[in-house]
C-alpha cells in the first residue's frame, strides 16, 4: 500500500477537510490533545499551541464554563447541540453550535467536540425596541434594582426595586425628572461626585463594579456595562444589590477568623516548640543505637538494636505529623507515591508489637492472604503511623489473649488495588453507647477509659482521616468486655517499576518438600501454611500436639514423612510433666529436622529435647528471611553467598588470581566517582589500577604505559572519552576500552562504536555487569570481540525527587562497597566534603547565565550522587543538567532550591550522620 493510501492518512484528510472543528479533550485534565486543520484555522491558533491549551482557554459562554467544570468533576455527559462563544487567537469571539461525545479507546475515555460557526445567525436580530421590551420584562424579576440610561444621559428605564432601595421621593417619579433623580442618587452616596462621574461615563465600553456607601449607614454595591446595537454603545445598565448585611457578617466573620488565627498561632508557638523537645532527644536516641549498631555485639543484642532503631524512627515519624496539628486541621496533607513492599512493613510492625505484647503475656499475629501483592505504590510511612495507632491501642487496652492482624484483597477499583486491614483483640472493649463517637478528636470510649489509661484521644481521628485520604474508609465493631474489631481499606496504585521480591525465588530442590506446622493460634497458622504453599512447598497444619501426631502418623503410612516440623514452644511440652507431646522417635527415625518456633521476647536458653534428631531454633515474629534460613538448614541446602552481600563471579577465590597481573586505567573526571570504582575494583581482586582525570591525561599514560583494560568515563573536561578513545586508535593502542556512562540512551551505543570503544556500562555501577564484562575482556586468553549490549529505545530520565524520598540508599552503597564499611565511610565523608563547592561552582555558573557550563557542574554532581545511591540529589542535579543543556537558565536557577533540599536532607540522613560520626580508621 502507498504511503498516500495509508488508512491513518486517509483519517487524516478526511478530519482536516470536514467544515466542521474537532477536537478531543481528556476528561481529567480539560486538556485538548486532538483537534483537526479547521479548528486550527477558524480559531487562528497554530496546531502546537492548540495541543497545549486546554478547552477553557477557547470556550468561554458561562453555560460552557460550567459543564467543563462538571466534566472535571467526574459527571461526563453527552450534548447533542447547543450554543458556544469560541476565544480565538487575535481576542475575538466567535460563535458556534456544538455537540459532544464521549468515546472510548484501549480503556481510555475522552470526548469528542465537533463545532460549526453560526455568528451570522446569531447577530442581533432585534431592533432597540424588541431590546428594551425584553429588558422590561427582566426588570421586576431581578433582585436587584436596575437602571438604564441611555446615550444622551436620559433615563431609559428603572424598576420598582431601584426606587425602593434609593428611596427615591414620590413627585420625583411622578414628574419624571431624570436629572433631579440622578442627582438625588448621587446625593445619597458620600461618595457622590464619584457617583455622578459613573453615572455620566456612558459610551465608556469597560464594565465597572463600586461599592458604594450611603448616608444613612447602608452599602451598596454597584456594577454596570454598556449596551449594545451591533458595534455601537447605546446606554448603560446600573445594577444595584443591597449588601449591608453581607458587609457585617464579613467583618464578623474577618474578626472571627483574626481571633482564631491568634489562638491558632499560640498553637502553633506551643506545638513548635514541643516538636523541638521532643525531637531532639528522639534525634538522640535514634543517633547512640546508630552508633551501638556498630560496636560488636551478639546476634540478639544487634537484634533488639534494630528493633530500637525501627520503633524511634516509626515514633518520630508520629511525632512529627501528630505535633503539626495545625496542618492536620486545616487538611492541607499530602500523601507520598513510592514503591514498598506491604510483608516488610508488616513485619517490621510485627518486630515492634510481638515483644511489647509478650511483656503483657499477649500473643501478637498477623497474616496475609496469597493473592495479596507484595510491593505496591503509596504512602508506607502512613499506612504504618494508622497500623501503629490501631495495634497500640488493642495491646493498651487488652489484658489476656492476642492481637491479630489480617491483611485480604478486595476487588480492585479504578486500576488501584484496594486492600482491607483488620485487627482484632481481646480486650475490655467499647460501650455500643460510646462507638459513635470514638473517632471524634479528643474522644475516648469512656472518662474511666480516658482516666484509667490516658491519652488525648486524638490518634484515631488522625488515623481515619488518613484512611480517607488513601481512598478508603474505617469502621470498628466491639462488644463490651469481649474486645474489639477495628477495619480499614486503602487503595494503592502499582508499583512504577516492575515488582521484585525482597526475597530470591526459592530453590526448585524445594517444590513438594513436605513440611508440618504446628501452631495454637489459627490466623497464624493459616498464614504460615499459605506461605508456604506459596513457596511451592506440600505444607499442612495443626492446631495442637494431638492433630500434629495424626498428621506425622499419616505421612508415615503413606510412605510420604515430613522433611521438618516446625511448633510453636508452648506446644512441645506437656505443660504438667514437661515431656515432650510430639513423637520425636518417629522424627529422628524419618529424618525430620525439628523447628522450635521461641515466643516473641524469649530469653534465656530453650529446654533440651531427648529423643530428637536436628534441632533448629526460630523466634517470633517470624519473618520471610528468617525462615527461608532455617529451612536452608533444616533441608540440609548450602547456601554459597551471603543474602546481604552481593558477590559477583570472580570476586576472589584461586580461580582470581590472574587478576593481580591485569593493569587497569580508570579515566574518571569525578574523584568520588574515581574512588568507588578503584575500591571496587580493588574488592574484585585487581591490584595494578592506575588513574587519569581526563582524556588528555589517559591518551599520555596509554602511550607510555601498556595496559591490559582502559574503564573510560565519556564526559570529561580539556577532552572527552570519546575524543581519547579515537585518539588512542590513531595511535595504534588496541587495549579493550569499556565505555561508563551515566545514561543508557537511544545513539549512546552507536557514538561509542564510532569512537572505537569495544564494551559499555551504565553509572551507578552494578557489581555484576562490570566483573562479567572485566572477565570477558581479561580472562580469556584471546578475548573475543564482544559487541557493545543493545542500548533501549527509550530510557527514561532518573525520577523527579519526590517528597519524602529516601535521600540514601545506604543498604545498596554498602552492597556497592561489597559490604566494607569504613571504605562507605571514607566515601560519605569525601562526598560531603567535595560536594557543596561542587554545588557552589553550579551556582556560579547559573548566576553567570552559562548554559555550558551548567550542564557541565550539573553532570559533575549527578554523576558523584549516582555512585553514592543518593537518589534525590541525583534526579536533582540531572533536571538542572537537562535545562542546562536546553539553554534554560531560569529553568535551572528555580531547580536550585530542591538540589539544595535534596542535599540537606541527605547530610540529615541517619546512616550519613552515623558515617561523618565514625573515627577514621
Amino acid at each position: 500500500m502507498s504511503a498516500g493510501s495509508n488508512p491513518d492518512n486517509l483519517d487524516r484528510l478526511l478530519l482536516d477537510n470536514t467544515e466542521q472543528m474537532i477536537f478531543l479533550v481528556e476528561p481529567e485534565s480539560l486538556r485538548i490533545v486532538k483537534a483537526n486543520r479547521v479548528a486550527a484555522q477558524t480559531l487562528g491558533y497554530d496546531p502546537g499551541r492548540l495541543l497545549e491549551m486546554s478547552i477553557l482557554d477557547i470556550e468561554s459562554a458561562l453555560q460552557d464554563i460550567f459543564y467543563w467544570e462538571e466534566v472535571r468533576s467526574g459527571q461526563v455527559a453527552s450534548i447533542e447541540s447547543q450554543e458556544a462563544i469560541y476565544l480565538c487567537a487575535d481576542g475575538s469571539m466567535r460563535a458556534a453550535a456544538k455537540s459532544i461525545r464521549l468515546v472510548e479507546q484501549d480503556g481510555k475515555r475522552w470526548l469528542m467536540v465537533q463545532a460549526r460557526e453560526i455568528g451570522d445567525e446569531l447577530r442581533i436580530e432585534d431592533t432597540l425596541a424588541r431590546t428594551t421590551s425584553q429588558l422590561r420584562a427582566t426588570l421586576e424579576s431581578t433582585g436587584n434594582g436596575i437602571l438604564v440610561i441611555d446615550w444622551q444621559g436620559r433615563i431609559a428605564s428603572m424598576n420598582r426595586l431601584f426606587s425602593a432601595m434609593w428611596q427615591v421621593p414620590e413627585d420625583l417619579l411622578l414628574n419624571q425628572r431624570d436629572e433631579d433623580i440622578l442627582a438625588f442618587v448621587a446625593a445619597s452616596v458620600e461618595e457622590s461626585g464619584h457617583v455622578r462621574q459613573r453615572l455620566h461615563e456612558i459610551v465608556v465600553s469597560t464594565e465597572t463594579d463600586d461599592i458604594l456607601h450611603l448616608l444613612d449607614g447602608r452599602v451598596f454595591q454597584c456594577k454596570s456595562l454598556p449596551q449594545y446595537l451591533e458595534e455601537r454603545i447605546i446606554g448603560r445598565v446600573f445594577g444595584f444589590n443591597d449588601i449591608t448585611e453581607r458587609i457585617r457578617i464579613e467583618q464578623d466573620l474577618i474578626a472571627a477568623r483574626e481571633r482564631a488565627e491568634l489562638a491558632n498561632q499560640a498553637k502553633a508557638d506551643f506545638l513548635a516548640m514541643m516538636s523541638h523537645e521532643i525531637r531532639t532527644p528522639m534525634n538522640g536516641v535514634m543517633g547512640m543505637t546508630g552508633l551501638l549498631l556498630d560496636t560488636p555485639l551478639g546476634v540478639e543484642q544487634k537484634r533488639y538494636l534494630d528493633i530500637i532503631r525501627s520503633s524511634s524512627e516509626a515514633l518520630l515519624a508520629i511525632i512529627n505529623d501528630i505535633l503539626d496539628f495545625s496542618k492536620i486541621e486545616a487538611r492541607k496533607l499530602t500523601l507520598e507515591a513510592v514503591d514498598f513492599s506491604l510483608p516488610d512493613l508488616l513485619e517490621d510492625l510485627a518486630d515492634l508489637y510481638a515483644l511489647r505484647a509478650a511483656e503483657k503475656g499477649l500473643e501478637y499475629v498477623w497474616s496475609a492472604d496469597p493473592d495479596v501483592p507484595e510491593r505496591l505504590s503509596g504512602d508506607s510511612g502512613r499506612i504504618r503511623q494508622v497500623l501503629t495507632n490501631i495495634v497500640g491501642n488493642s495491646i493498651k487496652f487488652t489484658h489476656a489473649g492476642s492481637i491479630s492482624l489480617n491483611l485480604s484483597r478486595l476487588p480492585d477499583r479504578d486500576g488501584r488495588v484496594l486492600l482491607q486491614f483488620e485487627i482484632a483483640d481481646t480486650g475490655i472493649g467499647i460501650a455500643e453507647s460510646n462507638l459513635g463517637k470514638i473517632f471524634a478528636p479528643f474522644e475516648q470510649g469512656d472518662s474511666t477509659t480516658t482516666r484509667k489509661y490516658g491519652g488525648t484521644g486524638l490518634g484515631l481521628a488522625i488515623s481515619r482521616q488518613l484512611v480517607e485520604l488513601m481512598g478508603g474508609e474505617m469502621s470498628v465493631s466491639s462488644q463490651e468486655g469481649h474486645g474489639t474489631v477495628f477495619s480499614f481499606t486503602i487503595a494503592l496504585a502499582w508499583p512504577a517499576a516492575a515488582p521484585a521480591g525482597a526475597l530470591p525465588s526459592v530453590p526448585e530442590a524445594w517444590r513438594g518438600r513436605r513440611v508440618l506446622v504446628v501452631e495454637g493460634n489459627a490466623m497464624a497458622l493459616a498464614g504460615r501454611v499459605s506461605l508456604l504453599h506459596h513457596w511451592g512447598l506440600d505444607a499442612e497444619g495443626a492446631l495442637d500436639a494431638e492433630g500434629a501426631a495424626a498428621h506425622i502418623a499419616s505421612a508415615m503410612s503413606e510412605g510420604r514423612p515430613f522433611r521438618c516440623v516446625a511448633v510453636a514452644e508452648s506446644l512441645l511440652f506437656d505443660a504438667v510433666s514437661g515431656q515432650p507431646l510430639l513423637p520425636l522417635e518417629t522424627l529422628k527415625t524419618s529424618g525430620a529436622a525439628l523447628i522450635r518456633c521461641l515466643p516473641a521476647g524469649f530469653r534465656g536458653e530453650a529446654r533440651p529435647v531427648d529423643g530428637a534428631g536436628a534441632v533448629l531454633f526460630l523466634h517470633k515474629p517470624i519473618r520471610r528471611a528468617g525462615l527461608r534460613n532455617v529451612l536452608h538448614e533444616a533441608f540440609g541446602d548450602v547456601v554459597a553467598v551471603s543474602e546481604n552481600v552481593a558477590s559477583p563471579a570472580g570476586a576472589g577465590g584461586d580461580d582470581a588470581t590472574w587478576k593481580r597481573d591485569k593493569r587497569l586505567l580508570v579515566v574518571e573526571d569525578n574523584a568520588i566517582n574515581m574512588t568507588v570504582m578503584r575500591g571496587v575494583l580493588s574488592k574484585l581482586g585487581y591490584a595494578q589500577i592506575d588513574k587519569a582525570r581526563d582524556g588528555v591525561e589517559a591518551v599520555d599514560m596509554a602511550a607510555r604505559t601498556g595496559y591490559d583494560l582502559i574503564l573510560m568515563d565519556c564526559q570529561m573536561p580539556r577532552m572527552d572519552g570519546y575524543e581519547a578513545t579515537r585518539q588512542l586508535r590513531g595511535l595504534g593502542i588496541r587495549s579493550p576500552i569499556v565505555a561508563m556512562t551515566a545514561h543508557a540512551l537511544s545513539g549512546d551505543r552507536e557514538k561509542c562504536l564510532d569512537a572505537g570503544m569495544d564494551d559499555y556500562l551504565t553509572k551507578p555501577v552494578v557489581i555484576g555487569a562490570l566483573a562479567a564484562c572485566l572477565e570477558r575482556w581479561l580472562h580469556a586468553a584471546t578475548p573475543a570481540a564482544s559487541p557493545l549490549p543493545a542500548a533501549p529505545d527509550d530510557v527514561p530520565a532518573p525520577p523527579a525527587a519526590a517528597s519524602g524520598a529516601e535521600s540514601f540508599h545506604y543498604a545498596d552503597f554498602l552492597k556497592l562497597m561489597m559490604g566494607d564499611e569504613a571504605l562507605a565511610e571514607a566515601l560519605v565523608k569525601m562526598f560531603v566534603a567535595n560536594t557543596p563547592g561542587d554545588i557552589a561552582r553550579l551556582e556560579e555558573a547559573t548566576a553567570q547565565g552559562d548554559a555550558e557550563a551548567v550542564r557541565s557542574k550539573a553532570h559533575f554532581v549527578k554523576g558523584a550522587a549516582a555512585n553514592m545511591c543518593a537518589p534525590r540529589i541525583n534526579a536533582a542535579a540531572f533536571a538542572i543538567e537537562r535545562a542546562g543543556a536546553g539553554g534554560d537558565i531560569e529553568g535551572a536557577r528555580k531547580l536550585l532550591p530542591e538540589l539544595d533540599r535534596a542535599w540537606q536532607e541527605f547530610l540529615s540522613h541517619p546512616a550519613v550522620v552515623r558515617c561523618l560520626a565514625a573515627p577514621t580508621r
